[in-house]
């Protein structure tokens, strides 16, 4: 079967109820707002990341503007589509349920609310892209049925996780999983870091004041642990994993910045994704001290 390529699109307008043309039937529902704790739950069974919004340069946060609103109180906001075939109405033909986070004291705070709306966006975006993926999973059942074999629908699935904040920005890591049938399932990994004081997508650019040099540190220290080895004693490529290497696949966390690579870049999927703790020391003065 197909595999399907991620086109995720941002800022597409919310629907609520039914949001397909005609047959086949679908439908999308958004639960907004609910009270969750902020933890990636594992990807299950049925879950596929997708490029994010667009990414705008921020500000240098000021202490003035970080103090005019209460730290952040994380929710979730939960959305979900389907959408099953128009002859057999009782066959599944894709499903998407998605997790994404939802700051519940935002209102009349314009970095909060700009944050909430990102996501909302986002949501949008996955359940549209997982309607989208409809009319081929309709003709691989269209297959499976004529050669009598079982069907298994699309899904896509996505949460996160908020890995470090501050009083003046938030890194949260999300994890969106895919299966289309195939043999094995897509896991991807996306970081989101956010200014709280204006609400702006921030970059590791934004994080440093010499990004060149910091990325140069950083690459530095991903190859010397590739080269040793995990905890699981798995050794990585070095010329493979320096052409990979992205800068901007990153997290922060209390001691260290994190970089990832997506499963299968280094090593076979059943590895997982590797990711390469660095710690903040070896940065020096170079991480923004508001990180």
């Amino acid at each position: 079967m197909k595999r399907r390529i991620f086109s995720l699109a941002a800022g597409l307008l919310l629907v609520l109820s039914a949001c397909a043309p005609a047959a086949p039937q679908s439908s999308q529902e958004l639960i907004y707002p609910t009270s969750h704790p902020s933890s990636t739950p594992s990807p299950t069974e049925s879950q596929s990341p997708q490029p994010t919004p667009g990414v705008s340069a921020a500000p240098t946060p000021t202490e003035s503007q970080a103090a005019q609103a209460e730290a952040p109180v994380w929710g979730v906001q939960e959305s979900q589509c389907s959408q099953n075939d128009d002859e057999d109405t009782d066959v599944l033909l894709v499903q998407g349920k998605f997790s994404l986070p939802l700051i519940e004291n935002a209102e009349g705070v314009p970095a909060y609310e700009a944050i909430n709306q990102w996501y909302l966006d986002l949501s949008a975006g996955l359940r549209s892209d997982t309607l989208a993926n409809a009319g081929q999973a309709d003709a691989d059942y269209a297959l499976s049925k004529s050669m009598g074999y079982a069907f298994t629908y699309y899904t896509d699935e996505e949460s996160y996780e908020i890995t470090h904040q501050t009083s003046q920005m938030v890194s949260i890591l999300r994890t969106h999983y895919g299966h289309t049938g195939g043999t094995y399932p897509t896991l991807l990994y996306m970081a989101d870091h956010f200014d709280l004081t204006t609400g702006e997508v921030l970059t590791f650019d934004d994080l440093f004041t010499d990004p060149d040099a910091a990325a140069a540190i950083a690459l530095q220290e991903v190859l010397r642990q590739a080269a040793q080895g995990d905890a699981n004693g798995t050794t990585y490529d070095a010329a493979l994993a320096e052409s990979l290497f992205k800068r901007e696949n990153f997290y922060l966390t209390a001691d260290a910045v994190v970089f990832f690579y997506q499963p299968q870049d280094l090593a076979p999927n059943a590895a997982g994704a590797p990711t390469f703790a660095v710690p903040r020391s070896l940065f020096g003065d170079l991480l923004a001290d508001w990180a």
